[in-house]
């Protein structure tokens, strides 16, 4: 029986490995997340969507120039959350 976070990391990190990973990282690391040699964590950080993940408007683009992601958060709502607090104490 999983219990609290072992429960979100089996239900969350593990699928996350299975319909994300490369045939090689699922190769790798699902025989140590079943066994729970490694534990890992799922988060969506935007102001405004909560746990409604088909709302998220932040995308992560490749730039391979410069090997680098470029992240764009539209609109407040899709802020993050350190970012809204740094920008109130300053």
């Amino acid at each position: 029986m999983c219990v609290g976070g072992v429960g979100i990391g089996q239900g969350m990190f593990v699928p996350a490995i299975k319909g994300q990973g490369t045939e090689e990282q699922q190769q790798k690391w699902l025989p140590l997340a079943y066994k729970m040699q490694i534990i890992g964590c799922y988060a969506q950080t935007e102001l405004g969507h909560g746990s409604n993940v088909q709302g998220l408007e932040t995308t992560a683009t490749f730039d391979p120039d410069k090997d680098e992601f470029v992240i764009h958060s539209p609109t407040l709502t899709s802020s993050k959350v350190s970012k809204f607090i740094k920008s109130l104490t300053n």
